[in-house]
């Protein structure tokens, strides 16, 4: 895509990902006169956490995801406000897709969404009472009211055949609700084209914001082309940093007094990928489990289908992982010169108040394939090592 960089914009959208792309489109429909600029440091769109190999692809919508009902009240029974929240919002969201589709913006939605059943599935006596409650719970509202309980184990083998095969007989609930797979890189690439499209508005892909500060009634930008060093300024009245992890060191450069005491701790999620056909053309799910008391972040793990680049795949993860860096394609460095005398004690704060997350970093990080081999079989308890690549 040949860059384009436009003459004092109205706007100014850092970040070609799906928040970004979203936020563009819609400015842009609700006033088709703005001036709109979107830039992105990597040469291509959406390649950093929209990008279909860095996320799980869930729409989610509080089905399968036990992290949104946590907890019993003093009655026994489930609150469910947050997972009616989230599947709003995400209703929403369909909402502005389907629009999207229905005027050509976005080509065909086949491409970029697919109906996919959530499960949540669970074992143990604890477990499944939790999960008959949250069921009860949640079938009362009409938002989950399709929503199926079952503790008959030839019904999950229907719903998700690996789960059950070689599972030695025990105590197993799961829960099914109509849910969704969405490419999110691929519909943001989808939504920026249309942009490009638009009178007023640019790309300019391959080049990386190193500086923003505050005018009168404006905000000065300094760009760099990343391939030949070239450098602009640019003038804008109005900014959106949608820079995923490269947020930080650009609200640094502001000096607004509101970032003083903000910082980056980049923890991220390593996934287990089975390439194998005859095994991904078995499941056709995404199924959530229960979140282990050694699991303080990143949550319950998960067996999804994904359709990525056009091939059925099979993920298994996340298992946390840590790093410097703050993008995929970022320096080692980031992190040491994001720190600052107004964010170093916080930093430090942060990391003695949650010594938990910080071991279980480190246990995460030295665990052999072996091991991650464990996890996967307690949802696919047939997996073979041979079938999967992290």
């Amino acid at each position: 895509m040949d860059a384009r960089i436009l003459e004092a914009p109205d706007i100014v959208l850092v970040g070609s990902g799906i928040m970004s792309a979203t936020l563009a489109v819609m400015l842009k429909r609700l006033n088709p006169r703005l001036r709109i600029q979107l830039v992105e440091i990597t040469s291509e769109l959406a390649q950093e956490a929209s990008n279909g190999w860095n996320n799980a692809g869930t729409g989610h919508a509080g089905i399968c995801e036990l992290s949104y009902t946590p907890a019993r009240d003093q009655s026994g029974g489930v609150p469910i406000t947050r997972a009616l929240h989230i599947f709003e919002q995400f209703e929403h969201s369909k909402q502005f897709w389907g629009s999207a589709t229905a005027e050509g913006m976005v080509g065909a939605a086949a491409d970029f969404i697919h109906a996919v059943p959530h499960v949540c599935f669970v074992k143990g006596r604890g477990d499944v009472d939790f999960l008959r409650a949250r069921h009860t719970a949640m079938a009362e509202h009409h938002f989950f009211r399709s929503m199926t309980f079952t503790t008959d184990s030839s019904m999950i083998q229907q719903w998700a055949p690996l789960v059950m095969e070689g599972r030695d007989a025990c105590s197993v609930a799961a829960t099914s609700g109509d849910g969704t797979e969405v490419d999110y890189g691929l519909l943001a690439r989808r939504l920026c084209s249309w942009l490009v499209e638009q009178e007023n508005c640019g790309i300019a892909a391959g080049w990386k914001v190193t500086k923003l500060q505050r005018g009168a009634g404006e905000w000065h930008l300094d760009l760099r082309c990343m391939a030949s060093g070239e450098e602009r300024k640019q003038r804008a009245k109005f900014v959106f940093v949608g820079a995923g992890g490269g947020s930080l060191p650009l609200l640094q450069s502001t000096g607004l007094a509101e970032v003083a005491g903000l910082g980056g701790f980049p923890i991220g999620g390593q996934w287990l990928v089975c390439d194998e056909p005859s095994i991904c053309a078995r499941h056709e799910a995404k199924v959530y489990g229960a979140t282990p008391p050694s699991s303080p972040s990143l949550g319950a793990g998960h067996l999804d289908v994904r359709r990525l680049n056009g091939q059925r795949q099979l993920l298994f993860g996340p298992f946390a992982s840590w790093t410097t860096r703050f993008l995929k394609h970022g320096h080692w460095s980031d992190l040491p010169l994001s720190i600052r005398a107004n964010n170093l004690g916080a930093l430090l704060q942060a990391g003695l108040r949650n010594l938990s997350l910080v071991k279980y970093l480190v246990t995460q990080g030295l665990q052999s394939m072996e091991s991650r081999m464990e996890a996967v079989r307690e949802y696919y308890p047939n997996a073979r090592s041979e079938h999967w690549r992290l």
